[in-house]
């Protein structure tokens, strides 16, 4: 259908609990709500209103696709998002259900019917075996996801051992009594196992003070970098005296995780030193001591991301 010029929504346009006299779109022409789709709650008309809200002037629906989009959303195997080469191995198929995602688990949600559509962080509802995918469609902050009907996603997660991948079509927006979607069922799950010594390689500016000296040797902290970080542990670049082999550090440093930052100060002991007399700088590689859940949790999900992005 041919493009219309779109006119803004008043609130005061839109009846809570009243099916809507137009199809709704958001300020790129993406459709948001059909006509007669039901508002159902003052917070749903909030939080759909503070995105803007607009209607075809003529008050026909019609459906938009950003440019570039593949007509029906056909992508090809070869634009889909793919690990690095390193990132590869350990990779296996699986069932979905052999994943055992529980109601809550925090999905990472790629459109691939677009490419000016940021990944989304989204909460798993539940999932039926043959059947269907259900996801809540709000973000971290409580706002909507605008979704449509057929619009293709690529989808992350994060489990105990790994990190899984795969494919799904929206079947179905719903708003009522709260607003979702219900995707596709996958056939498989691509698996990629993240071993516990599986590291990337990082630019992190951190503190690094050593424990171990004589007492009468009052610990201060040196400006160090964490040149590559895995859940086990991490190598530094620092000065050569901050630490010899054996000695326990005190690690401060900040990782930015699940759309927050975090602060971590780690104790960790070091288990190699390797000088580089061409540049007279120092590599020390550390083992951390025993992690807190909530630190290794901070540390795995810095991990997950810089798997993803690579």
């Amino acid at each position: 259908m041919a493009s219309t010029p779109l006119q803004p929504v008043r609130r005061t346009d839109i009846r809570i609990g009243s099916p809507l006299p137009y199809a709704v779109y958001d300020a790129q022409g993406r459709l948001l709500l059909k006509a007669g789709e039901v508002i159902e709650t003052d917070r749903q008309l909030n939080t759909l209103h503070e995105q803007g809200l607009y209607h075809a002037s003529n008050g026909m629906a019609r459906e938009t696709r950003p440019s570039g989009a593949a007509q029906d959303f056909e992508i090809a195997p070869s634009e889909l998002p793919e690990l690095s080469a390193e990132g590869q191995a350990g990779r296996d198929r699986r069932k979905l259900t052999e994943l055992k995602l529980q109601p809550g688990k925090t999905l990472y949600v790629d459109f691939l019917s677009t490419t000016n559509r940021p990944r989304m962080a989204m909460r798993l509802i539940g999932l039926q075996e043959g059947g269907g995918v259900m996801i809540s469609a709000t973000n971290s902050d409580g706002s909507v996801v605008p979704l449509r009907d057929n619009e293709l996603l690529f989808v992350r997660v994060l489990t105990a051992s790994g990190v899984a991948t795969f494919e799904a079509k929206v079947v179905k927006v719903h708003f009522t009594p709260f607003p979702y979607v219900v995707t596709s069922y996958p056939d498989f799950a691509v698996f990629h196992v993240m071993r516990q010594h599986e590291r990337v390689d990082t630019q992190i500016i951190c503190s690094a003070m050593n424990l171990s000296r004589p007492v009468h040797h009052e610990p201060r902290p040196h400006a160090a970098v964490i040149k590559n970080l895995s859940a086990s542990g991490c190598q530094l670049e620092a000065p050569p005296e901050i630490a010899d082999s054996g000695d326990r550090l005190r690690l401060g440093f900040k990782l930015s995780a699940a759309g927050d930052e975090h602060v971590l100060s780690l104790s960790a002991d070091v288990r190699g030193v390797k000088s580089f007399a061409d540049t007279g700088k120092t590599r020390f590689g550390v083992q951390f001591a025993e992690l807190e859940s909530s630190e290794r949790l901070v540390v795995e999900h810095y991990i997950f991301h810089a798997l993803m992005s690579a």
